[in-house]
């Protein structure tokens, strides 16, 4: 269990951040991430409604269906307190599990949200992203082997354990998306600037 859980652990790592080298390249370091920048008054380390509204609006229209939030988990408590405010409306953009709609995930416009500590810390750049995760290519070699001996250290009793999973990957956009009569990039992958 301790071996499968390092290995998600690592490949989870990889997914979200990773930078290549010797580990997959990951959304935070695709070519086609798009930052969206924070709010001209926003305090540090906060998030808004209206930094996700913009998030979201960068995305690629045909294939919103398949979005999810990553997030570090230390904005959960931010959530409840997310709302946009349009003339005299204010709406709540986030959703507990459950809530209306029954769902099984916090959402927020509708999508699950997935909270991971590979994202970076509250307030610095990818610590909430918006991705499609159809859109990132996963390779992997043969299956999960793992190893047992008693050999390796024998003299003082001790029994050694080894793990090998071979994999790589990465998004499999190289940029963003230009729309028809659109002055916006669109990416499968979006993050949040530092604030």
């Amino acid at each position: 269990t301790a071996f499968s859980l390092a290995a998600d652990r690592l490949l989870s790592a990889g997914v979200v951040a990773g930078d290549g080298v010797g580990k997959p390249l990951g959304f935070l370091n695709s070519p086609a991430l798009i930052t969206v920048a924070e709010e001209s008054e926003q305090s540090a380390d906060t998030l808004l409604g209206a930094n996700l509204l913009k998030m979201y609006a960068r995305t690629l229209t045909n294939k919103r269906s398949r979005l999810v939030w990553l997030m570090h988990p230390d904005l959960e408590e931010q959530l409840p307190g997310l709302y946009i405010t349009t003339g005299s409306e204010t709406k709540a953009v986030w959703m507990p599990e459950g809530g209306i709609s029954g769902a099984m995930y916090q959402t927020i416009f509708g999508k699950p949200i997935l909270f991971d500590d590979n994202c970076s810390a509250v307030g610095d750049k990818g610590d909430v992203m918006l991705v499609d995760p159809f859109e990132y290519m996963l390779l992997q070699k043969g299956t999960i082997k793992q190893d047992w001996s008693i050999h390796v250290a024998f003299l003082t009793d001790q029994q050694c354990f080894r793990v090998i999973f071979r994999c790589n990957g990465a998004p499999k956009r190289a940029g963003g998306v230009k729309l028809k009569n659109s002055i916006n990039t669109r990416s499968p992958y979006v993050t949040l600037a530092a604030r």
